[in-house]
């Protein structure tokens, strides 16, 4: 029983690794402005 709490754990950690992830990296584009398209339209104008 102790090995499937401990895999489903793994699995739970795992998971929120890849959300942390995800995260970082949207909030890294929020921080340049944007997506590349929406910084070269602000500075175009």
């Amino acid at each position: 029983m102790s090995g499937k709490i401990d895999l489903e754990a793994s699995k739970n950690e795992d998971h929120n690794k890849l959300a942390l992830s995800e995260l970082h990296k949207r909030l890294a584009q929020v921080h340049k402005g944007g997506g590349e398209k929406r910084i070269a339209d602000h500075v175009h104008r």
